[in-house]
């Protein structure tokens, strides 16, 4: 028999379920109510414009927006990318060259952030003086630009007030791209951050690329200008050196940037900013990663060149010539040739971002068309020096990439740095081919910062990479 004491002293089973630790608590508070935030305020939004109340939708987001960076300035780098990727909304100028959501994000996230840091005292990293000393004269030059051009108008010009705005969109656009580095090298020194951005892009670009085969897009994504190339570097560079992935996803990132390269070059292969750069990207890639790899990659590719030469002929010479990209009275060489004749006196110092517009309407209005190059853009608008500093941030970025894929000891480090290793002189090469690196106002207008916002988020990759390596990562990584 089992006494009473030996009954009631049986034990009794619970279920005990740990508490999450109150870290974690908090932070899905606060993504929960940030998640509700910006749907109610997504809700607004589309009501306003459905009401085509635009600049109240606009006043209503950025006072939001400010307020939530000035709390947490990785939201606006947050708001900054998705925008880039998929919101259309823009803000007129009083011309065909409108501000883009994008646009009014990164101008939010550059005073929200320094707002932050000001009022939390916090201790700004910088970046080396061979990287931070060309950016600060790029900025200085496109702020002196603008005063110098219009000082040194020519007098038979018209100056009417809404040009006055472009040339203030234009400045800002400049001001922005450049300033990212600074601000991004702080928000992108945590993996977490800089994993999530280029996840965004991976996946846009795996959405997009069916439809792209097919010769059509999909409603609202953004995969113009450099994307492609930076698709196909991203996902090249990891299938190579990111050992930490798995093998079948390796394989699907590597299937992925060559099906990118097929895409553009079958579908789209008249449109040589579309392959040229991305093909200079991945076999630079290779050979930096897998030298012997490279070389047989590149020796292939000088054999399939030659096999098809008369097609690639074709597609880079002829079509182009035909179409008058390349000869003619509006081809290429008298763009760059006209452009360098008429402002032969504003060399040096420029006419001011989107200063050179004005003397073509005024002198020949005929033939008033940009130059398609954005050196020619910068030489025009910022003059020699500003050019120049250009130019050498542009070789001490890759510079940078250099040295932080040197001492990067994460698989997902060295894919972002050696990524960047190779899309900067891919990015260089575009760069004769068309504006998309510094959107020019007549041409891809203030909105193509929506594309062009993409590289200098991978710029500020390594930037955030090398202040990371340096400082270590943020306190609350």
């Amino acid at each position: 028999m089992v006494s009473r004491e030996g009954i009631s002293a049986r034990p009794h089973w619970r279920l005990t379920v740990p508490r999450p630790p109150a870290a974690l608590v908090h932070r899905f508070v606060v993504f929960t109510c940030t998640l509700l935030g910006l749907l109610g305020i997504g809700f607004v939004v589309l009501q306003l414009q459905a009401r085509g109340a635009i600049l109240p939708m606009v006043a209503l987001c950025g006072i939001t927006l400010g307020a939530l960076i000035v709390i947490r300035p990785v939201i606006g780098l947050a708001a900054l990318v998705t925008c880039a990727i998929g919101v259309r909304v823009s803000v007129g100028t009083g011309s065909q060259s409108p501000l883009v959501a994008s646009l009014l994000c990164g101008c939010l996230l550059l005073v929200g952030w320094f707002v932050h840091r000001t009022l939390n005292r916090q201790r700004l990293n910088l970046l080396p003086s061979y990287v931070a000393v060309p950016a600060v004269l790029a900025l200085a030059f496109t702020g002196f630009s603008l005063m110098w051009g219009r000082l040194t108008l020519d007098p038979r010009i018209t100056y009417p007030a809404s040009f006055q705005r472009v040339q203030i969109a234009a400045t800002v656009l400049i001001l922005v791209s450049v300033s990212l580095l600074f601000v991004c090298a702080d928000l992108l020194r945590d993996r977490r951050v800089r994993t999530a951005i280029v996840s965004a892009m991976v996946v846009t670009g795996f959405l997009v690329l069916p439809f792209k085969a097919l010769g059509t897009s999909v409603p609202g994504a953004n995969t113009a200008g450099l994307f492609g190339l930076w698709f196909i570097a991203i996902c090249w560079a990891n299938a190579l050196v990111n050992h930490r992935l798995h093998p079948v996803l390796r394989g699907l990132l590597a299937t992925g940037a060559v099906g990118w390269l097929l895409m553009a070059t079958i579908v789209e292969g008249k449109w040589v900013s579309g392959w040229l750069p991305g093909m200079v990207a991945l076999l630079l890639i290779t050979l930096w990663a897998r030298p012997l790899f490279g070389i047989v990659l590149a020796l292939l590719s000088s054999v399939l060149v030659s096999s098809y030469f008369s097609l690639v002929h074709d597609l880079v010479i002829v079509r182009q010539r035909e179409e008058g990209s390349l000869d003619g009275e509006f081809g290429r060489l008298a763009l760059w040739q006209r452009n360098v004749d008429l402002l032969g006196d504003h060399l040096l110092l420029g006419t001011g971002p989107a200063g050179y517009a004005m003397y073509y309407i005024t002198f020949i209005p005929d033939r008033a068309m940009s130059t398609h190059n954005n050196y020619f853009d910068m030489l025009a608008q910022t003059g020699v020096t500003g050019l120049l500093s250009f130019v050498g941030l542009m070789v001490a970025l890759w510079v940078l990439a250099r040295r932080v894929l040197r001492h990067a000891k994460h698989a997902a480090d060295r894919a972002v740095s050696l990524a960047v290793v190779g899309g900067v002189p891919a990015v260089a090469i575009s760069l004769f081919l068309g504006d998309w690196l510094l959107p020019f106002v007549y041409n891809q207008t203030i909105a193509g910062f929506d594309h062009s916002v993409y590289s200098w988020l991978m710029f500020a990759m390594v930037c955030g990479l090398y202040v990371q390596q340096r400082h270590g990562p943020p306190a609350n990584a």
